[in-house]
């Protein structure tokens, strides 16, 4: 049995990788992901200019199939535009920063308790 509470934060290393994947052969398939109220708080907590958050697709290599996952990422404003960048997130060909908190939403099916009209 799958433990639905597990720890929900991924690395951005790991959101890197899944995002790719699901750009190269995703489909969606997923009705809908979980995310932990405390991964939402450890996002707002990493800094306090972060007001948002993003969430993106993202396909996660398991043991023996591929699984969808939504990689969370704090926003904050740019100051010129007025739009939400992703929080600490480096460009292409840059190195990326560790201790960054990426949630890590698990998908439904297979976590998605009891079966309601937004589900089943």
């Amino acid at each position: 049995a799958k433990n639905y509470f597990m720890d929900d934060k991924i690395g951005l290393d790991k959101a890197v990788e899944h995002t790719k994947l699901h750009r190269q052969i995703g489909t969606a398939n997923a009705l809908g992901f979980l995310i932990t109220k405390q991964t939402i708080q450890e996002i707002f907590e990493q800094d306090s200019s972060i007001s948002g958050l993003r969430i993106y697709l993202g396909i996660k290599k398991g043991d023996d199939a591929f699984e969808h996952i939504a990689c969370i990422t704090g926003t904050v404003p740019d100051g010129v535009t007025g739009e939400q960048d992703d929080f600490n997130v480096p460009k292409h060909g840059e190195p990326l920063p560790t201790g960054l908190v990426i949630g890590g939403a698990r998908p439904c099916p297979v976590n998605c308790g009891r079966a309601n009209q937004l589900n089943s």
